[in-house]
Protein backbone atom coordinates (compact mmCIF):
# COMPACT_ATOMS: atom_id res chain seq x y z
CA UNK A 1 0.00 0.00 0.00
CA UNK A 2 1.52 3.61 -0.99
CA UNK A 3 -0.06 6.95 0.66
CA UNK A 4 0.41 10.22 -0.70
CA UNK A 5 -0.16 13.39 0.63
CA UNK A 6 -1.05 16.48 -1.69
CA UNK A 7 -1.48 20.26 -1.34
CA UNK A 8 -3.73 21.85 -3.62
CA UNK A 9 -5.44 25.19 -3.50
CA UNK A 10 -9.10 25.63 -1.91
CA UNK A 11 -10.61 26.39 -5.49
CA UNK A 12 -9.16 23.18 -6.98
CA UNK A 13 -10.84 21.12 -3.78
CA UNK A 14 -13.82 19.90 -5.85
CA UNK A 15 -12.48 19.02 -9.09
CA UNK A 16 -9.83 16.84 -7.10
CA UNK A 17 -12.61 14.91 -5.07
CA UNK A 18 -14.40 14.32 -8.18
CA UNK A 19 -11.70 12.86 -9.74
CA UNK A 20 -10.52 10.68 -6.68
CA UNK A 21 -13.78 9.38 -6.59
CA UNK A 22 -14.12 8.41 -9.85
CA UNK A 23 -10.53 6.55 -9.28
CA UNK A 24 -11.83 4.79 -6.37
CA UNK A 25 -15.11 3.50 -8.30
CA UNK A 26 -13.05 1.60 -10.98
CA UNK A 27 -10.44 0.68 -8.18
CA UNK A 28 -7.50 2.67 -8.80
CA UNK A 29 -8.18 4.20 -5.40
CA UNK A 30 -9.12 2.03 -2.03
CA UNK A 31 -9.93 5.22 -0.18
CA UNK A 32 -9.05 8.69 0.45
CA UNK A 33 -9.70 11.40 3.12
CA UNK A 34 -9.68 14.92 3.05
CA UNK A 35 -8.57 17.43 5.66
CA UNK A 36 -8.60 20.91 6.67
CA UNK A 37 -5.35 23.10 5.92
CA UNK A 38 -2.76 22.92 9.16
CA UNK A 39 -0.50 25.49 7.85
CA UNK A 40 -2.65 28.81 8.30
CA UNK A 41 -0.66 30.69 10.61
CA UNK A 42 -2.54 31.65 14.28
CA UNK A 43 -5.88 29.39 13.01
CA UNK A 44 -6.37 27.13 16.40
CA UNK A 45 -7.06 23.71 15.84
CA UNK A 46 -10.28 21.74 17.12
CA UNK A 47 -9.42 19.04 19.77
CA UNK A 48 -10.85 16.65 17.49
CA UNK A 49 -8.53 17.58 14.89
CA UNK A 50 -5.91 17.14 17.01
CA UNK A 51 -6.87 13.28 18.60
CA UNK A 52 -7.48 12.54 14.70
CA UNK A 53 -3.94 13.45 13.42
CA UNK A 54 -2.51 11.78 16.86
CA UNK A 55 -4.64 8.42 15.83
CA UNK A 56 -3.55 8.58 12.16
CA UNK A 57 -0.01 8.72 13.32
CA UNK A 58 -0.53 6.24 15.91
CA UNK A 59 -1.86 4.25 13.13
CA UNK A 60 0.70 4.83 10.77
CA UNK A 61 3.35 4.03 12.93
CA UNK A 62 2.18 0.65 13.72
CA UNK A 63 1.69 -0.16 10.22
CA UNK A 64 5.95 0.53 9.57
CA UNK A 65 5.35 4.03 7.97
CA UNK A 66 8.32 5.60 9.61
CA UNK A 67 11.80 6.63 9.32
CA UNK A 68 15.16 7.43 11.27
CA UNK A 69 16.43 10.35 12.45
CA UNK A 70 18.97 10.60 10.26
CA UNK A 71 16.68 9.95 7.23
CA UNK A 72 14.62 13.07 8.76
CA UNK A 73 17.27 14.95 8.43
CA UNK A 74 18.18 14.08 4.92
CA UNK A 75 14.85 14.89 4.54
CA UNK A 76 14.98 18.15 6.17
CA UNK A 77 18.71 18.90 4.72
CA UNK A 78 17.07 18.57 0.77
CA UNK A 79 13.91 20.45 1.87
CA UNK A 80 15.44 23.51 2.54
CA UNK A 81 17.53 23.68 -0.46
CA UNK A 82 14.88 23.63 -2.58
CA UNK A 83 13.19 26.40 -0.75
CA UNK A 84 15.97 28.40 -1.82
Amino acid sequence: MVTFQIQLPEANKDAVVQILRSLQSVGVIKSFNSRENLVTPGKPLAIEKLMELLADSQQQGHEGFTFSTEEAKTFLKAWRLRKR
